[in-house]
């Protein structure tokens, strides 16, 4: 997914948009069920962790 996403903002500079990411295999996560987001705009992208969804809690995997 990585190469992936940083392949489109190389070839499409002007592209934007965010990915809610959630896996057992996150490298640094805050917490257990954290939500890794990805950010792109204008050719670059970052990592950050999202507020709102993290960590995961029972009640929304229902």
């Amino acid at each position: 997914m990585d190469t992936l996403v940083h392949f489109v903002a190389r070839r499409f500079p002007g592209s934007w948009g965010l990915l809610h990411e959630r896996s057992a295999d996150l490298e640094h996560p805050p917490s257990p069920g954290a939500f890794r987001v990805r950010l792109m705009a204008r050719g670059e992208v970052q990592d950050q962790f999202d507020p709102f969804l993290s960590p995961c809690r029972p009640v929304i995997e229902d």
